[in-house]
């Protein structure tokens, strides 16, 4: 049997209607658009703006164009997001009511959140240890001692994350550029609202000063060794790189001094040796441009931090 094709037009009319109907669906949702206003009790300060910023209810209520569907949405999710909000200050069991009301006006809500923090979790149990060359430092064993959150406090997690990074900044300051964190274990435990934190370093060879590469200037690698505080083979020190850096800008000769190690460069053998590539130059008033491009152009070769002092005379 043949196929029977049939077509049926549009007529203008009733695009017109469809797109009528269309713009008038519109106008009638911005005509929803709802404001928000949101209030605590039981929280202050950071506390109350670490649950304000957790909340999407929060992020509807600084948009311009919001629909009631939107609000409501949003109100049903914010208890769990403001117990998530607390957890990281060590309230991990929050009791919260929260309570959505129509406001005086059309389209208003007034969201309100009581929030009883209950007691805070509290640190049980601490095991700190470092592995290595490193496990007798006594900068490190310091930093261990003073590692916050301590037993007896709540576990507060900004404090938790910084005392990690003093740690983990101190190994690399004095050369165990190989340390790694091989054990981080934070155990809570809600019911009894205890917490056991269990970290463990790794901090492998320490790493010693290898050769000191100058860039080319007029100034010898013989003049400039003299500002050196340690010597070959001395055992790497961040401290000993700001006294250098220190030295140098106080001789005068230079405005500015970088002193960076280079780590990818160290020499495996029976201990760890680490170049290092302090770049600064001084370019005479005469023949600025041509003579600053002769320093310049090795030291981007090397792939080395450069800090250029044109003299005061120069006339560009």
């Amino acid at each position: 049997m043949p196929a029977h094709r049939f077509n049926r037009a549009i007529s203008p009319t009733h695009l017109t209607r469809a797109l009528v109907a269309i713009l008038l669906l519109g106008a009638a949702q911005f005509s929803l658009a709802a404001t928000i206003e949101i209030r605590f009790e039981g929280l202050e300060d950071e506390l109350r703006d670490a649950a304000r910023g957790a909340l999407d209810l929060q992020r509807f209520a600084d948009r311009k164009e919001t629909t009631p569907t939107q609000v409501r949405r949003a109100f049903d999710r914010a208890d769990e997001q403001i117990t998530e909000a607390l957890q990281p200050y060590g309230y991990y069991s929050p009791e919260v009511t929260s309570d959505l009301q129509r406001g005086e006006e059309a389209d208003t809500f007034i969201a309100t959140f009581k929030v009883d923090l209950g007691p805070p979790v509290i640190v049980r149990e601490s095991s700190l240890r470092i592995e290595g060359d490193a496990r007798t430092e006594p900068d490190l064993l310091a930093l261990l001692d003073a590692f916050q959150p301590a037993v007896g406090d709540p576990l507060e997690h900004a404090a938790y994350e910084n005392s990690k990074s003093l740690v983990n900044t101190l190994l690399r300051g004095l050369g165990y550029f190989d340390a790694e964190l091989v054990r981080h274990r934070v155990e809570v435990v809600q019911s009894a609202n205890t917490a056991a934190i269990d970290l463990e370093w790794q901090s492998h060879e320490r790493y010693r000063f290898g050769e000191v590469r100058f860039s080319d200037s007029q100034f010898s690698d013989q003049f400039l060794q003299r500002y050196l505080p340690w010597k070959e083979g001395d055992y790497y020190s961040s401290d000993a790189l700001l006294t250098l850096q220190q030295r140098l800008v106080d001789a005068d000769y230079f405005a500015t001094v970088s002193v960076q190690p280079i780590v990818n460069e160290a020499v495996s053998a029976v201990t760890q040796q680490v170049p290092i590539g302090p770049c600064s130059f001084i370019s005479p008033f005469n023949f600025p441009l041509n003579l600053a491009a002769h320093k310049i152009a090795p030291a981007i070769a090397a792939g080395c931090p450069f800090v250029l002092k044109p003299a005061s005379k120069t006339p560009v």
